[in-house]
């Protein structure tokens, strides 16, 4: 076949078949990714919806976990607290009992030992019971019968009781001692 196009315009036709193909190339890849932004703005709209409610849900969790956690300490600190006042400040009703317990203490005769002073308070009958249980050890029976005559004799207590079990042995006597008032 015998070439009729001089050189030149071969090239110039080459080159308008380039750009052409190059239009229809970009052409379709426009039209690919705006179809493709079309299929996926449902997923990425999705997305949006799903991260905002993590977001709320988030914050949600964390004002909660944050608001136990300051109950928790709220508590442990007004625990503290409470355990703290008991030596720093008494009230009437702890430092009445203390000046009971002084009081029993103060009454002791010589050679007792007094192991334990418990106070206790309960409602009988509608009656408000306090009583103090003194528990210890005696040398003899004479000192433990003292003892309990001198805590008689006190207007503060309206009952002393001394069981009779207390007084079996004859020396180094385990006693416990009822005082109601």
């Amino acid at each position: 076949m015998v070439n009729l196009l001089p050189y030149l315009a071969k090239k110039q036709v080459y080159k308008e078949y380039l750009f052409r193909r190059g239009i229809i190339l970009f052409l379709l890849l426009i039209f690919s990714l705006l179809i493709g932004a079309v299929l996926i703005s449902p997923a990425f709209f999705l997305a949006e919806i799903k991260e905002r409610e993590a977001t709320k849900q988030l914050t949600q969790t964390e004002n909660t976990a944050t608001a136990q956690e300051e109950s928790g300490v709220e508590t442990i600190v007004r625990s503290v607290n409470k355990k703290i006042s008991i030596f720093t400040t008494p009230s009437d009703k702890e430092e009445r009992v203390s000046r009971l317990f002084l009081t029993v203490i103060d009454a002791r005769t010589n050679g007792t030992i007094i192991d334990g002073l418990s106070f206790e308070t309960r409602e009988e009958n509608k009656v408000l019971a306090k009583k103090i249980v003194v528990s210890g050890k005696s040398p003899r029976r004479e000192s433990l019968t003292a003892f309990a005559d001198i805590l008689r004799q006190n207007a503060i207590f309206k009952n002393v009781d001394l069981p009779t079990a207390n007084l079996v042995r004859s020396a180094d006597l385990p006693f416990s001692i009822t005082l109601t008032f």
